[in-house]
């Protein structure tokens, strides 16, 4: 069983995808390496969507957006 947690949001992996810079494919967006290794490094606490939040707050900061 997935808990609500774990799960992470159709607008969550949009937007990671497009800070990473890739294409908008939804058919591919689980295949992108660097999706899943961020996804991977998700330590387990509080929501997936919150831990996706805080990685793009990183990106857009070291990004200078």
């Amino acid at each position: 069983m997935v808990s609500a947690a774990s799960k992470l949001s159709e607008k969550a992996r949009h937007d990671l995808v497009i800070a990473l810079g890739y294409r908008v494919e939804p058919d591919n967006e689980c295949d992108i390496p660097h999706v899943a290794e961020i996804l991977g490094h998700w330590p387990g606490k509080r929501t997936l969507d919150l831990y996706i939040q805080l990685v793009l707050k990183i990106l857009a900061y070291f990004s200078g957006l």
